[in-house]
Parts: C-alpha cells; structure tokens; sequence
C-alpha cells in the first residue's frame, strides 16, 4: 500500500505496531516498510510507554538517527503530556473480546470470572499490559470521558479514587465500571525525560493527538485538545528551557509543513500562505488540565487562516477560513 502512494509523493505514517517493551522492533519495522514502498516514514508520536520501558527512549532515537545517517528520511512527532489515552477495556488482554465485546463484558458479573481476569492482568506480560505500564497502581489511571448513563461524578477520578468514592475495593471499582460502557483514560504512562530527549530531536514535531474538540459538544477530553502548543511554549520553552522559541515554533510550522509536503505553509516569507499565530511567549499558558480539560488556553492575540483573522483578541470571527489540505 505505501509503494502504491510512492509515484505521488506519499508519506507512510504509522501509529506504530508497539510503543512499549517491543518498541525498537516496531520501529525498524516502520522504516523496513517506508524503504521497501520507496517513500519517507513518519512515526506519529513516538513514546516509550510502561515504567518498564522509559529507558528505551534514548535507543529508540539512536534506531533513527542511524537510518537518517543512511540517508532514510524519517521523522516523528510528541505530545507534551506523560499520560495518554485509552479505554479502560484496554487494561485486559485483547483476547478476551475475540467474541464480541457486549458478550465478554456480561461475564463480568462472575466473582470468578474477576478473580482469574485480576490475576491475569497482575502477572501477565504476553500482551500489552497497561496496569504493569502504570507500574501497578490504579491511582496512574484518570478516567477522563464516560459514556451516557455513567455517573459523571467519576470523570477526573482515578480507578483508586472512584473506589474511595464508592467504598469499594480498587478491583471491584475497575471492574464495575467496564461493562457500563466505554470509559476514556489517562494512564500515566511515560515519564518527562523521554518528552525532553524526543523535543531535542530536530526531526520530532509537534503533534496534539487529538482530533477538533468542541467544548459545547463534548463533556470530557484528553487536555491536549485545548493544551497543546501553548504549553510547549510554557512549560518547555519558557520554564523549563528543554529548547529554544525559535525551535518549538519550527517544530509547529515549517517542520510540520515539510513532513505533510506543504511547500505554500509553514513559513513568513513572500508567497506563502498567510497562516499566523501572534501569540506573547511571556504570557503563552495552556490551562487544560485532566480534572477540567476544556479550558482555552491565553496569551495568544490574533490568528490569521488563509489571510483571514479568524480570531482578534478575544473575539471569534464569523470568517470560515479553513480549507482542506492536498500535496
């Protein structure tokens, strides 16, 4: 399929096979697929997930800085959060839904059934074992979204704290929820020295992982939805000095651009495409957080789609300036 897209000028991006324990095979796989279809290669953010496995962010890096030595074009992109995004059904092995999901989670009302699933899920290391990658603990795990019919009061909660709430047992809490419907987390994850080491890397771009979220339409959401790119600026460009303005704002633009195959995007230059952010880096801040996620960030001023300003201040335009995108 990727060498379908070579005469094109196609990019093979791949939400990689694995990201945790097996993430340097998934990795040389990635970039055995781009080379064979003759095409660059994208890795769509790039993470070493499972406590487990932060060390193995330095060599995931090293496997790419020696295939960009060899002249294979690749990249990647981060976001800047150490908690991710799942369902909670995520947590037992995939096996188990072979047959349908309503039909598995029906036997969850079992004592036994529970009691064989908890002891799978504290020793199993044969699949991808999120409750190992939260190092154990289910006050890693943030519940984040819940379907219609779940009581909300658990959105902002972890595992551990809604069986506080509830006074129950932190197993018994996990697995009530589950057949109640889809619930979104957060697992914590990753740890902030593999976000540092991947934003280092000139290749990594800036990526939110997230598709448009309206505040009005939705109850929940990951808080890199509104977080994002402000908080690049914030905390690891005026806080924490991980790199420089200069460079987060490449890592959002023109690097972005080059990836895509934008050649009129990406750049202030005569010709261009006028798509602006005039933003203050002295007062740039995300405010999205996982207890309260849709909350707009501040500092920035104007912004300016296709030529048009589609925001002043703190005024939305009526202006519909997007359009969509083709190399």
């Amino acid at each position: 399929m990727a060498k379908a897209s070579a005469p094109y000028g196609g990019v093979y991006f791949s939400h990689m096979r694995n990201e945790s324990n097996q993430v340097l095979d998934a990795i040389r796989e990635t970039i055995r697929i781009g080379v064979g279809a003759g095409v660059p290669v994208h890795i769509y953010h790039i993470k070493a997930a499972g406590q487990a496995n932060w060390g193995l962010m330095p060599r995931a890096l090293a496997l790419i800085d020696s295939a960009r030595a060899q002249g294979i074009e690749v990249t990647a992109d981060v976001y800047p959060y150490i908690r991710n995004g799942i369902s909670l059904s995520s947590f037992l092995d995939p096996r188990h839904y072979a047959q349908g999901t309503d039909r598995f989670l029906k036997t969850l009302t079992d004592p036994a059934v529970r009691q064989r699933l908890r002891h799978e899920v504290e020793t199993g290391t044969d699949w991808e074992n999120w409750y190992r990658h939260v190092g154990m603990n289910w006050d890693n795990v943030l519940i984040t979204g819940v379907a219609p019919g779940i009581d909300t009061a658990v959105v902002g909660l972890s595992i551990a704290g809604v069986a506080r709430h509830r006074q129950v047992d932190e197993w018994t809490a996990f697995f009530d929820l589950l057949p109640q419907g889809v619930v979104e987390v957060a697992p914590q994850s990753m740890d902030e020295e593999q976000k540092r080491l991947a934003l280092r890397a000139p290749y990594v771009a800036i990526d939110n992982d997230q598709p448009p979220t309206d505040p009005r339409a939705v109850r929940s959401a990951h808080p890199r939805a509104f977080g994002t790119f402000p908080r690049i600026l914030a905390k690891y460009v005026r806080e924490e000095h991980v790199i420089s303005l200069e460079e987060a704002v490449r890592k959002m633009s023109s690097l972005p651009a080059n990836i895509l195959g934008l050649a009129d995007r990406g750049r202030i230059a005569p010709g261009m495409i006028a798509d602006l952010v005039v933003f203050d880096p002295a007062r740039v801040q995300d405010h999205a957080t996982f207890t309260r996620p849709l909350v707009y960030s501040t500092g920035i001023d104007e912004v300016i789609v296709n030529g048009r300003v589609v925001l002043d201040g703190a005024r939305v335009t009526d202006y519909g300036a997007g359009r969509v995108l083709r190399r």
